[in-house]
């Protein structure tokens, strides 16, 4: 948005990824195919708070401090918490697909995210379709072709 409070379109807006609802679904779905990852955990629930509008104090709370063997300590994220409080339960949250397509549209749907409203979201959700249709239900798959 310039000084006049006009939108403005740049080749970078353009791009799909500079959209953090279209960052928030990639992290949905690299915990989708990492579930036990910490760190997809934590950029997953980091953008759901930045998202809602939520303090680092509320997501701080998700965190609880640990102890390694060796004597390191590490912060670990309460994902079952997290998952209870905002997406009813993990069976809820880890729902089953059968194509990537269908995964992105059940994401949106426990999200509260609009695709019609969004065109970022829209065309990734095209992108997830088109790749269903030559390469099949391949997470993994879908998340390379993203990135590239």
């Amino acid at each position: 948005m310039n000084s006049k409070g006009y939108d403005v379109v740049s080749a970078d807006s353009l791009l799909i990824h500079n959209s953090l609802k279209v960052q928030f679904s990639i992290a949905y779905l690299k915990w989708r195919l990492k579930p036990s990852s910490e760190s997809e955990k934590k950029r997953f629930s980091e953008l759901f708070f930045r998202l809602n509008n939520k303090s680092y104090q509320v997501y701080s709370e998700y965190l609880s401090e640990h102890e390694s063997k060796e004597g390191r300590s590490y912060k670990r994220f309460n994902d079952a918490q997290f998952i209870a409080d905002y997406f009813i339960d993990s069976d809820q949250f880890f729902f089953k697909y059968e194509q990537i397509y269908d995964l992105i549209q059940g994401f949106f749907k426990i999200a509260n995210l609009s695709e019609l409203d969004d065109p970022y979201l829209h065309h990734l959700a095209d992108e997830a379709f088109d790749f269903g249709l030559h390469k099949g239900p391949d997470l993994e798959g879908f998340i390379d072709h993203y990135e590239s």
